[in-house]
């Protein structure tokens, strides 16, 4: 069971292992922070090629920095469709080209009113070239990207717990089928060998496992019971049933010294007449001869519910049990309530004759 057990947890987290791998990066979001970057340090190189002065080209500058806010308008809509404002503010240097609202503006009153969390600045690195500072300064609004982030968060914490219940259940399924299982089978057969020792139970039909440790130890338990049956008998079922009951603190003493009980039954012996005789004239024949004559008496007593409590050589003890003094008072009611219903009791069907059964001894004739 360990083993099978092993290996099938085993291949269950490999399995799950590999499928958060493959999921988990669908579900984590990563915010284009290098595009930003790469777009403003292109439109840092466009503002020191646009010039400055006289030889100031601001088509060229106005044009780039229009292809720049149309690719931050891009970025903003693959980011959310809610069409939330993604660059709030542009600042270029030096001021020329009439610093209009294309080259430098800035949302003060959206940077003043969020957190400072949702506010990202991008800033090249100024260049110098004439005693003029060159550089670019944006601010982006983080919002779509931070409700990016959460609902993702939220749809990969949703796929952890589903993950966590999956292999629990699984997990737990395993153990049942494997562990607990056999271990309620077992429970169930101790017991049901403790309320009646003395019967023949299917004990295949209450196991559901397959051939591990623990299909092992359920035919052991069939065995020793078996073996106690065999052992003890009918006079020590109590001894069986007693001690393998499970209940109470010194369930796991064995105690055979119970305190008895009276019972009553009706007590017959079956005698070979002249078994001196016989053995002096069969000698090694006659244990055959012993046999067959148990296995006729052992057959004809079971059928009529009794059964041999003991073999004496030349005689047979046959018993048939009645109860304890509560079973005889009972028995003993059915009996008065049956007579004074049909005004005599029936007759008591005698014991037939044993000639027919006799014959059934082999080589009998050569025998005699």
């Amino acid at each position: 069971v360990g083993a099978e057990l092993s290996d099938i947890i085993t291949r269950r987290v490999i399995i799950a292992v590999l499928l958060m791998l493959c999921v988990v990066p669908l579900l984590s979001y990563s915010s284009p922070v290098e595009d930003e970057k790469e777009a403003t340090q292109f439109l840092h190189k466009v503002n020191i090629q646009a010039g400055y002065g006289e030889n100031v080209d601001c088509n060229f500058l106005l044009g780039s920095t229009q292809e720049y806010t149309d690719f931050m308008l891009n970025i903003a809509n693959e980011i959310s469709a809610k069409k939330n404002q993604y660059l709030v503010g542009l600042k270029i240097l030096p001021e020329r080209c009439g610093s209009n609202q294309a080259l430098n503006f800035m949302d003060d009153d959206l940077i003043g009113n969020v957190r400072e969390e949702s506010i990202a600045l991008v800033q090249t690195t100024p260049d110098f070239i004439n005693g003029i500072e060159y550089s670019v300064l944006s601010v982006f609004h983080l919002r779509s990207i931070i409700e990016e982030e959460s609902l993702s968060g939220i749809y990969l914490t949703l796929f952890v717990i589903f993950m966590l219940v999956v292999l629990s259940s699984q997990f737990n399924g395993d153990a049942q089928r494997l562990v607990l299982s056999p271990i309620e089978d077992m429970m169930e057969m101790v017991n049901m060998v403790a309320d009646d020792p003395l019967e023949d139970f299917d004990f295949h039909a209450h196991s559901k496992t397959g051939e591990y440790e623990t299909r092992v130890i359920q035919v052991a338990i069939q065995k020793i019971t078996a073996l106690l049956r065999v052992g003890f008998g009918v006079a020590g079922a109590e001894i069986i049933s007693t001690n393998m009951a499970v209940d109470g603190e010194n369930s796991s003493m064995f105690d055979p010294m119970l305190p008895g009980k009276r019972i009553y039954a009706i007590f017959g012996f079956c005698d070979i007449h002249a078994f001196d005789l016989c053995t002096e004239k069969l000698e090694d024949e006659i244990m055959t001869f012993v046999n067959s004559v148990a296995r006729i008496v052992h057959e004809e007593v079971t059928r009529w519910g009794g059964m041999c409590n003991k073999n004496l050589g030349n005689a047979f003890l046959m018993v048939w049990r009645i109860g304890d003094e509560a079973s005889l008072q009972n028995f003993g009611g059915k009996k008065r309530r049956s007579s004074n219903a049909g005004g005599q009791s029936s007759p008591i069907r005698p014991i037939r004759s044993l000639t027919v059964d006799l014959r059934r001894i082999p080589d009998l004739d050569v025998i005699s």
